[in-house]
């Protein structure tokens, strides 16, 4: 992919985030889906200490805020900005939430960290966003340590949702330069060399019939 076409998508992203930043509906519906996932992501990875989360989002809230560990670091492209929701109690809540967890700007393809520096590295939802998934996920392998875990949230499409994104051209489509089938994402998991996967979730059938993306989520090894 261009370079430029990254970037294209990244600055959509960032008008995103800044039209989202003050709406609590949209934050309740975020902590909701984390949270359901949250109970079965911390029983199969128990005992992590060091947890990367890639791809936080300018909020910088994520399932790392919630994960007890003792190194927390989460990694994002863009500005982390301050909350602006309605309530200031939400707003302080959520910067209480951020105080044990080191934030680095930075890339998934150039993660600025040793090798075998994690037990967890959490990908949600971030591969459709990047410059290049298989370099992005290669990084992930090298700094997940020898039996760490990855926990990987990603939209899927059947073959008819991925038609309809090549057919779109609403600013959804450009903010997502990647699209990926099942098959697609398993064959990158494989590729990044994770070949013990565990499915959470991987969305309804109804909705993988009418086109629209599933939300799968994996625990790999």
């Amino acid at each position: 992919m261009r370079v430029s076409r990254w970037k294209e998508a990244q600055d959509l992203e960032q008008s995103y985030w800044n039209k989202v930043r003050s709406n609590t509906s949209w934050l309740g519906a975020k902590l909701r889906e984390m949270l359901n996932f949250l109970e079965v992501i911390v029983h199969k990875t128990q005992g992590a200490d060091s947890v990367l989360e890639i791809g936080i989002g300018p909020l910088g809230l994520g399932i790392i805020n919630f994960y007890d560990a003792r190194h927390k670091f989460a990694i994002e492209p863009l500005p982390i900005f301050e909350p602006r929701f309605c309530t200031n109690r939400v707003n302080q809540w959520i910067m209480s939430s951020r105080e044990r967890v080191n934030y680095v700007r930075g890339t998934i393809e150039h993660l600025p960290f040793c090798s075998s520096s994690f037990d967890l590295v959490v990908v949600w939802n971030v591969l459709d966003h990047v410059l290049n998934p298989l370099e992005g996920m290669m990084e992930v392998r090298r700094v997940l340590r020898k039996g760490g875990h990855l926990v990987l949230a990603q939209d899927v499409h059947s073959l008819a949702g991925l038609i309809r994104m090549k057919l779109r051209h609403d600013w959804i489509a450009r903010a997502h330069p990647w699209n990926f089938s099942k098959w697609s994402l398993f064959r990158l998991l494989s590729q990044s060399e994770f070949t013990e996967i565990y499915t959470i979730a991987s969305g309804s059938l109804v909705t993988s019939f009418i086109g629209k993306a599933k939300r799968w989520v994996l625990i790999a090894k």
